[in-house]
């Protein structure tokens, strides 16, 4: 018997911002990215980032020891990259892994933040400007090759008083018929006292977590 789409959902776990590392500091950003790569990439992997604009989730330092075959790209001709298609329409060579940070719908730009300009807020349109760059971007992705799968980093928001997001975005994979969810992971965000940051914007979404959504190819 044909299996469900669905049943090609592998696991589930959680990754905490104020998780302590070795040197007694929070994971950030970019330490969390970097505990994603280390799970599911290998070093000798090729990898686009397909959204990368101020690259906030990548460590610098690490990548250039680590990981040789590292590419960006980024719609905007200001950010630093190696390439500036939109990422619907991907040329050049196939990729081993594709980074998938696509932009943020419906979140309120909140102007003491240093880092709104690299976060650019609230630049997604609509959900359904999220679906067609999405699934024109899958459809690309598939043109151009896709040898071991894609990480899609999304937040939920609100979308005519329903909380749409990380499940948008695994439909919109798995209907493509080539990919399974092969990991979720939360990135959670959490106050240094512990607590959870409650804060919900108005018809916003709240800035509780992330998700990682980690999508192998078929086969």
């Amino acid at each position: 018997m044909m299996k469900s789409k669905w049943e090609y959902i592998r696991r589930l776990s959680v990754l905490d911002q104020n998780t302590i590392d070795e040197n007694d500091e929070n994971i950030g950003v970019a330490k969390g990215f970097r505990a994603i790569l280390e799970m599911y990439v290998d070093p000798t992997d090729s990898i686009l980032d397909l959204t990368c604009g101020k690259k906030l989730m990548w460590d610098d330092k690490y990548i250039s020891e680590t990981y040789k075959n590292v590419f960006f790209n980024d719609i905007n001709p200001e950010r630093e990259a190696d390439y500036h298609f939109n990422c619907s329409k991907i040329e050049g060579i196939n990729y081993d892994w594709y980074v998938f940070d696509p932009p943020y719908v419906n979140i309120k730009k909140r102007t003491k933040d240093a880092r709104a300009d690299a976060y650019a807020y609230d630049i997604g349109g609509s959900i359904e400007d999220l679906e067609k760059l999405t699934k024109a971007t899958i459809e690309s992705i598939l043109k151009t090759g896709c040898w071991k799968g894609v990480i899609v980093k999304i937040c939920d928001f609100h979308w005519k008083n329903e909380l749409r997001g990380h499940h948008d975005m695994i439909r919109w994979f798995l209907e493509s018929g080539y990919f399974i969810l092969w990991d979720l992971r939360i990135y959670r965000f959490l106050r240094r006292n512990g607590g959870i940051p409650i804060t919900c914007y108005k018809k916003k979404c709240m800035k509780t977590h992330s998700y990682y959504l980690i999508f192998k190819t078929r086969g």
